[in-house]
């Protein structure tokens, strides 16, 4: 048998362009990085071996206005390709998020 685990990281009210900004640093962005890290160092200890396999983007409601949604999908984008390129844990140097399946779906009514 498989075991499957799920890694989840949500924040309310937050967007894109400010909270999870990956080239400012957005104090979301760098939660996110943490949070994964210290999980995934987590189940290391408590003996699994995990691969990570994808990565699930819910787009938010504070991003569907006009001021955040003109440039949202050049920073999904960023987003996107920072955290295939970006080391998940300092304690293993084998984790990779480069080829990880990206599953992106937004708000209805979200254009």
């Amino acid at each position: 048998t498989e075991t499957i685990l799920i890694i989840k990281y949500a924040y309310g009210g937050a967007n894109l362009f400010k909270h999870f900004n990956s080239v400012t640093n957005g104090p979301m962005y760098s939660s996110l990085v943490s949070f994964v890290s210290t999980n995934l160092d987590y189940l290391v200890s408590k003996g699994y071996e995990p691969e990570v396999i994808g990565f699930c983007w819910m787009q938010g409601e504070s991003d569907s206005f006009e001021r955040t949604v003109v440039h949202y999908q050049k920073h999904e984008k960023r987003l996107f390709c920072n955290i295939r390129s970006s080391k998940p844990t300092q304690n293993r140097t084998d984790f990779s998020f480069q080829h990880i399946e990206i599953i992106c779906r937004k708000l209805d009514g979200f254009k």
